[in-house]
């Protein structure tokens, strides 16, 4: 098969260039796989000048320079990226990028992914998301908290959830204000698997999600956590719009707002005028609100019961069906007795009966998020086909490949170098998780005073913990962070405590992970190097991954980069470099 870049629009046959291609291991390096070429020139036709412009001219300006496709590389398929460099008269120099780096979706917040569903109380139980209870003491002496039961998705003794509420005892005659008192008892939160959001994350990639992480005991039943302020009522907006109805104005008028869950109401009490005139939506989804009147009160109101991540909703007037200008949209909860008096505003939590996903994810890019689980958890990525595989590094020495036939006399040998590795977690008073350190003596933890906006060279901050247990069957709520993984225990039940911290599960104590990585990154960091070049058919080479282990000079080597360059259609040249396991 012909090596070649297409897209829907062109293809760019390569079977006569003398293409070099490179390729790391994600074992030695921050993120995962890249492959990409290096430069090298084609001439310009006139059909790929029409596809790609004219980069030739000297006045060209705002023409695109790289370009997605597919890339064709001895027989195996890849999205990639076509960067044009340079071009001189009908020359081009180019360079193809591909690898799971290379995906534009690695820079995509997890928060952005698309999921088909919101998580919602009528399902609480499923393998998309759950509703554990967690200690949460934010609101400690907080005024109108003082029924707090200091619980996300506290329950009463029957399994439903606690409610929100308000208690009465009258009114002030002098002030006509009622006498209430707010009963907030109850944060209700759902959180997503993190096997689920990696599953649709792949799914974005266009990908199915496989491999050892699917079948990992620890991992498979971790929620993602997102520490959130709950939306009370005193969180809701207010808008007043004025509809245009001169004789020119546009018959349909749009109006764009954002509102946070809550009550609402409109000022006008024409209600059969707004029935007809008015409507509004959430803008992503397109669906719309009901209006409804209470016994007493003389205003619509409108109830925003869902958590959204794009909170844009649009109020929609029918210019020629209202006989009215102004519009006017404003909470409505707080004033639960009256729509006369001035009542006093109330912080009840609102009652929201289903959340966007999306909203429950923190602010981390879906490449952190897969090299978090590569340095903490010792995984790797890897596409085969159409499955997007994570899998346990293993380097395992009983399935090197042998490839003795390529060995050259005098291979240079590369002694390893003494350097130290810190990884520091995220230091959160009263729980500060040690840090791990690397170096050519082993392993080990030790707590390293974090100075703010101080970064020490080879220092990496990894954005993950677990919460702590604060009874054996309960969580706690700890940081305030939205850019850091925070898991959780998908059900309230006893723990196995780690033995460097009881108040961690067993697996996620920084003692614990650190015993994960003596097996690979100390081996990878101490062993010496052996580089070589040679020439040798294709054929030998093209079932060779970049992840293979080698049989070469009577001992196992994990391969670290490898760079091959097509000499013609039956030979390349070889340029490797290995690590000794």
């Amino acid at each position: 098969m012909k090596n070649m870049f297409t897209t829907p629009d062109i293809q760019l046959d390569l079977s006569h260039v003398q293409l070099s291609i490179q390729e790391e291991n994600s074992f030695f390096k921050d993120g995962f796989f890249t492959k990409f070429t290096f430069p090298f020139s084609i001439d310009i036709t006139p059909k790929i000048r029409a596809f790609l412009g004219d980069h030739s001219h000297v006045n060209a300006s705002e023409i695109p320079t790289t370009f997605e496709g597919w890339f064709n590389f001895e027989g195996n398929m890849h999205k990639a990226n076509l960067q044009i460099l340079s071009v001189q008269e009908n020359t081009m120099q180019v360079q193809i990028d591909y690898g799971f780096d290379e995906l534009p979706e690695m820079n995509l917040n997890i928060s952005e992914i698309p999921f088909p569903e919101y998580a919602s109380i009528g399902q609480a139980n499923n393998q998309r998301y759950r509703f554990p209870t967690l200690h949460y003491d934010r609101f400690l002496n907080a005024d109108f908290f003082d029924a707090f039961s200091h619980r996300i998705n506290a329950r009463n003794q029957n399994g439903t959830f606690l409610e929100n509420d308000y208690s009465f005892s009258g009114y002030d005659l002098d002030t006509a204000i009622a006498q209430a008192k707010v009963r907030n008892k109850n944060y209700i939160q759902p959180m997503p698997y993190l096997i689920y959001v990696l599953e649709q994350a792949a799914k974005n990639l266009g990908y199915t999600l496989a491999g050892d992480i699917l079948e990992d005991n620890l991992l498979k039943n971790q929620l993602i956590y997102k520490p959130m302020k709950p939306y009370t009522y005193n969180d809701q907006q207010e808008y007043d719009f004025e509809v245009d109805r001169s004789d020119g104005a546009p018959e349909i008028q749009t109006f764009e707002m954002e509102l946070n869950p809550g009550e609402y109401r409109l000022n006008d009490n024409k209600f059969s005028t707004i029935l007809r005139a008015v409507v509004i939506k959430h803008v992503e989804t397109n669906e719309g609100l009901s209006f409804y009147t209470q016994t007493g009160h003389g205003f619509l109101r409108f109830l925003v019961n869902k958590q959204h991540k794009n909170k844009k909703y649009a109020l929609i007037v029918e210019k020629s069906k209202i006989d009215f200008s102004h519009i006017s949209i404003k909470p409505s909860k707080n004033d639960y007795t009256s729509d006369t008096y001035n009542m006093p505003s109330y912080p009840l939590i609102s009652k929201i009966d289903a959340w966007d996903i999306r909203s429950l994810l923190p602010e981390i890019t879906l490449g952190d998020l897969f090299n978090s689980l590569k340095t903490i958890f010792s995984y790797y990525v890897e596409i085969k086909e159409n499955k997007l595989y994570v899998n346990k590094m293993r380097n395992d020495t009983s399935q090197a490949k042998d490839m003795r036939h390529c060995e050259v006399k005098f291979p240079n040998i590369v002694y390893p170098q003494r350097e130290t590795m810190t990884y520091i977690f995220p230091q959160i008073k009263g729980y500060e998780l040690p840090a791990i350190v690397v170096n050519q003596h082993g392993i080990t933890t030790k707590h390293i005073a974090k100075k703010e906006n101080s970064s020490q060279e080879n220092e990496t901050e990894l954005k993950f913990y677990t919460l702590p247990y604060i009874t054996p069957t309960m969580q706690k709520s700890i940081g305030e962070d939205e850019t850091v993984l925070i898991l959780v225990k998908d059900t309230n039940t006893s723990y196995t405590p780690s033995q460097y911290d009881s108040r961690y599960p067993k697996g996620f104590h920084s003692g614990d992970l650190a015993e994960y990585m003596k097996n690979h990154n100390f081996k990878l960091m101490n062993n010496k190097q052996i580089e070589w070049s040679v020439i040798d058919k294709r054929a030998s080479w093209k079932q060779v991954k970049i992840s293979d282990v080698l049989f070469v000079y009577n001992q196992c080597l994990l391969i670290k980069s490898i760079t091959k360059t097509i000499l013609n259609d039956e030979f390349c040249h070889i340029d490797i470099v290995g690590v000794v396991l």
